[in-house]
């Protein structure tokens, strides 16, 4: 029918709204995701330009640093070859200046090499000598005194002390014979009774004797002292003796050394005269002075050898030291202090502390170079980045236009099935007028079958109303299905089915099968189903009755049971 065609229709539009529908939103989300690609995209931009241009900042602070490092560099690099000529400028001067010196000192550094310590160990043997001299004068007038202050004489020489000596010797001989005198007395009186000297008896002999005796002990005593007293100024005698020969020779020596070292005195003299050593003419200082100035020509020599092999082959400077040191001064810039006077050493002081400066400049220099080349590429790298961003967003920008484009012909597409699926629903849906109209005209139609069927089962007519309730008609009034018997409502409900089915089949049916249609009842009930399915059974071909009841065998024309006999179902025909 014209109908279930234009259902069918309707089935496609709603099903082609549908697809265009999932087109739609597709494309939506594929159109907020361009949108949001284009936005996020914008706000990368926006962040790349923001570090683009604190880049562009940074690189041009760190341009204009690396510029400045250059022409402090190049500043620095300057003042090294000026500081450098200077160097050289004064390593010539100094040279110069040494073979001057060197040359004003050639007969001082020759005494100094051949006479020096000749002339040093002559003043060093004089001084020895006159020490010798000194200390044995000494010693031999400590002796006299010593002697002196011991015998209560005066000695003032050897001489003096062997004259004592000679008297002291004397005075022994003289007590030695007194005593031996007196030991003769004593031997004639003893052996005689008579005095030896004069002939006369002695009265008393025995203190005459023990008188003699006397005598005798005091001289053997004095003996004994004088004998003491001569071997010690014999003792000392040879003492000074010794220290008079040694003084003797001393001299001897300090008097030949002093006639060789008056010549060498003489030279050395003139020699510090000329080179004005000293103003007092003391040798000693002469020699010191001249010692001194021999070894500063050494050292000089030896300066000047190694500034001839440091400085061997350079040429002198165009410019004089006066206008280099003039044009250093400019070094302060380089915050390098410069001492009051440049000369050689500070000269090479100032180069050191330049080199340090150039290479930490150097350093630096080349670091934020590289720096400076790092952060230009990430600049470029950036911009590449935004030139990328760009085409992007112009891709998706176009892609957004596309896309809006066909979002716009869907929607359109979609608000004309819209509109046809309204009008269908209006007019050929569950709630349109077709459908109402069609739901009226089946309504009644499936009330007026019911009735035919009910009343062959003569029972009372029944209402159907638009919300498919069931009336039962009593005396020209509807009353609800509730107030009807319970047979009375099977028999509806199967009439209902009946003419269900004859509506949808669009005839009668000629077969009813019922599924157990009295469980639940009680006998009553079930006496009423088994007499509406007899009256069905006069007015269809067939009914078939499943059920577990026994009563519907009083009715049925066929009975077939089904048993279980050894769990296995058996079929048997009654018949």
């Amino acid at each position: 029918s014209y109908l279930e065609k234009a259902l069918e229709a309707l089935k496609e539009i709603t099903k082609e709204k549908n697809r265009l529908e999932g087109e739609r939103k597709a494309k939506e989300e594929a159109l907020n995701a361009a949108k949001k690609n284009i936005e996020k995209l914008k706000q990368d931009e926006e962040r790349i330009q923001k570090g683009i241009i604190e880049l562009e900042e940074k690189i041009r602070k760190l341009d204009e640093t690396v510029k400045d490092l250059k022409n402090k560099l190049q500043l620095v690099n300057e003042y090294l070859d000026v500081a450098r000529n200077l160097e050289r400028a004064l390593a010539l001067s100094k040279i110069r200046e040494l073979e001057r010196v060197i040359g004003e000192l050639r007969e001082v550094e020759a005494w100094w090499s051949s006479e020096s310590n000749k002339l040093q160990r002559l003043l060093e043997d004089m001084g020895e000598l006159k020490r010798e001299v000194s200390e044995l004068e000494q010693m031999i007038l400590v002796l006299l005194r010593e002697l002196s202050y011991r015998f209560n004489t005066e000695l003032h020489s050897i001489k003096d002390v062997e004259v004592f000596l000679s008297e002291l010797e004397s005075r022994v001989k003289r007590a030695e014979a007194q005593r031996d005198l007196y030991r003769v007395y004593i031997e004639k009186f003893e052996a005689s009774g008579v005095c030896p000297l004069c002939g006369s008896l002695i009265r008393d002999p025995d203190v005459f004797k023990e008188h003699l005796k006397s005598k005798i002990c005091e001289l053997e005593r004095a003996i004994n002292e004088l004998n003491s007293d001569v071997s010690l100024i014999g003792e000392n005698v040879s003492r000074l003796r010794d220290y008079e020969n040694r003084l003797v020779l001393a001299r001897d020596r300090l008097e030949k050394r002093s006639l060789g070292l008056q010549e060498l005195i003489e030279r050395t003299l003139e020699l510090c005269r000329k080179h004005n050593i000293t103003s007092t003419m003391n040798i000693e200082e002469c020699v010191r002075g001249l010692s001194d100035l021999g070894k500063k020509c050494a050292e000089y020599r030896g300066v000047l050898k190694s500034y001839r092999e440091l400085y061997a082959g350079i040429t002198p400077p165009y410019e004089s030291i006066d206008d280099l040191r003039e044009r250093l001064r400019g070094v302060v810039v380089l915050g390098i202090q410069l001492p009051g006077s440049l000369d050689l050493d500070s000269t090479k002081q100032l180069i050191i502390e330049l080199e340090k400066l150039q290479k930490k400049l150097g350093e630096e220099y080349e670091r934020l170079s590289r720096e400076l080349s790092k952060q230009k590429e990430l600049l470029g790298n950036l911009r590449g980045q935004v030139e990328t961003i760009r085409q992007q967003l112009e891709k998706f920008r176009e892609d957004v236009k596309r896309l809006e484009d066909e979002f716009a012909r869907i929607e359109k597409r979609v608000k004309a099935y819209d509109i046809i699926e309204k009008f269908a629903e209006r007019y050929l849906g569950k709630n349109g007028l077709i459908a109402r109209e069609l739901t009226r005209v089946a309504r009644g139609e499936l009330e007026r079958r019911a009735n035919i069927i009910i009343s062959r089962l003569k029972l009372r007519e029944i209402s159907i109303g638009e919300g498919f309730e069931l009336y039962v008609k009593l005396a020209g009034e509807n009353l609800p299905i509730r107030n009807a018997s319970g047979g009375e409502r099977v028999a509806i409900a199967i009439a209902l089915r009946l003419a269900l089915a004859e509506l949808a089949m669009g005839k009668s049916p000629t077969t009813l099968v019922l599924d157990e249609p009295t469980v639940y009842l009680d006998d009553e009930r079930r006496g009423q189903i088994f007499s509406i399915i007899g009256e069905l059974g006069r007015t269809l071909r067939q009914v078939i009755v499943i059920t577990h009841d026994e009563k519907v065998v009083d009715i049925a024309d066929v009975v077939i049971r089904v048993e279980n006999i050894g769990d296995v179902s058996r079929v048997i025909r009654e018949r």
